[in-house]
């Protein structure tokens, strides 16, 4: 998602291994004897590994079937930023009892798709950077892209929890993917609405510390297509009628930019640079700004609004 970020140089005060380590013993002193916490590492998208903390409660016995992972790379970013330990460990302490709130599924809960069929959301990732992945889950190809899917336990202000929905789920429940699919297309629209704004007002909104507002191009130049939450956002181009919209407000054809699996941007075709111009562009932004598993593409994307079709660029 876009960021703006002002690092000053700072002397790190422990490794992460430390970190992870003081966080363990601080989770396991404060959350009681039923609570065991151990290390976990879980493969992410993009082939990516994410380190974290699972959490799990001897007192649920075997009623507890999702037990919550805390990832600690944000929280040891926070920390070398000048971020206290103390504030931060409580951060996450309160975080797995909101999740223990919120997450605390039954096992028959999780093996009813009527409990759970409401809760199904779908998200967009690279095909070709998730094809280990992809081998294990439901998926539908779009363009060069595959829409996966996820069952969203929590979806609040302060945080999104859930888990990837595997070949194993569409067993253990008895439905087809076609049946998740138009769950999942439903839900989506319905727990995270698309935005759809200039890129100055989407700054704007998210620079808490400007004096001013940003004003550094026309308005409609350059369009941010996302959702309210600004998680996963760039599935809001699967939305009905959206790539429809978008020309209608636009008046013309139009690249579509996979800024990164949270936010796309959208650019008049009149604005696009000479041939090969974005795809360099999407590229070096990917290994110099973009978070390996948030990289969605590596070129753009275009929409021919006379066809109503989308291809890649």
């Amino acid at each position: 998602m876009l960021r703006m970020d002002i690092v000053t140089e700072r002397r790190i005060k422990m490794t992460y291994k430390e970190f992870e380590m003081q966080v363990k013993t601080y989770l396991e002193e404060n959350l009681g004897a039923d609570v065991t916490v151990s290390t976990y590492t879980a493969r992410k998208n993009n082939q990516t590994l994410c380190q974290g903390l699972l959490i799990e409660d001897a007192s649920d016995g075997e009623r507890f079937s999702a037990s919550p992972v805390i990832y600690l790379d944000d929280f040891y970013r926070d920390l070398c930023n000048g971020s206290s330990f103390e504030e931060i460990a409580k951060t996450i302490y309160k975080l797995y009892r909101n999740a223990k709130q919120t997450g605390d599924f039954k096992l028959k809960d999780l093996t009813n798709f009527e409990e759970l069929k409401e809760k199904i959301i779908y998200k967009l990732i690279n095909l070709d950077m998730n094809k280990d992945l992809l081998d294990d889950i439901p998926y539908i190809p779009y363009l060069d892209l595959a829409i996966v899917f996820y069952c969203c336990i929590a979806n609040t202000d302060e945080q999104t929890a859930g888990f990837l929905i595997h070949n194993s789920h569409l067993d253990l429940w008895g439905i087809q993917q076609n049946e998740l699919y138009k769950y999942a297309h439903k839900n989506t629209c319905r727990l995270f609405p698309y935005s759809l704004q200039s890129v100055c007002a989407t700054l704007n909104e998210m620079s808490e510390n400007l004096t001013a507002p940003l004003s550094v191009m026309p308005e409609e130049d350059l369009l941010v297509l996302t959702n309210q939450s600004r998680i996963d956002g760039a599935a809001c181009i699967l939305y009905d009628n959206m790539l429809e919209k978008i020309a209608e407000v636009l008046q013309e054809d139009f690249y579509v930019i996979p800024s990164s699996i949270h936010e796309l941007l959208i650019l008049r075709k009149h604005l696009s640079p000479e041939e090969g111009g974005l795809s360099e562009l999407i590229t070096s932004v990917n290994q110099t700004t973009v978070l390996d598993t948030d990289i969605l593409s590596s070129h753009p994307y275009y929409y021919d609004r006379n066809l109503h079709t989308l291809k890649c660029a």
